[in-house]
């Protein structure tokens, strides 16, 4: 198939047009996709890479105990030490961006998660 942009690539490998993939040992999307529900840009996270696994989409949909231990361990090693802090910060923006999808999808991400994101 040729594909024009990297988003429509990243529509079919995630089966965006049919709801989504229902894989049960994943039942996400599986690329990232760099614009949101309603169809404006990322900005949040530079795009250094076309395609990258949406790794963490699973634990922000389901808004749980994960998505704290995950906002937890980078709380705890953000500023430990200065050469990984721009790894961390990316991470940190990743997360901010999915709980922003998910919020424009009607799914919205717990107060106390978006509140330690928002002062990480």
């Amino acid at each position: 198939m040729g594909w024009s942009y990297a988003y429509e690539f990243i529509d079919e490998m995630n089966k965006a047009d049919n709801g989504g993939l229902n894989f049960s040992n994943w039942g996400s999307s599986i690329l990232y996709s760099w614009r949101h529900p309603d169809g404006k840009v990322v900005t949040l996270i530079e795009q250094d890479v076309a395609l990258f696994i949406d790794y963490l989409s699973p634990v922000v949909e389901k808004n749980g105990k994960d998505l704290i231990k995950v906002i937890k361990n980078i709380e705890s090693n953000m500023y430990k030490n200065t050469t990984i802090y721009k790894k961390y910060r990316w991470v940190a923006d990743y997360l901010k961006s999915i709980c922003e999808r998910e919020s424009k999808n009607g799914n919205i991400v717990s107060s106390g998660a978006s509140h330690r994101l928002d002062n990480l």
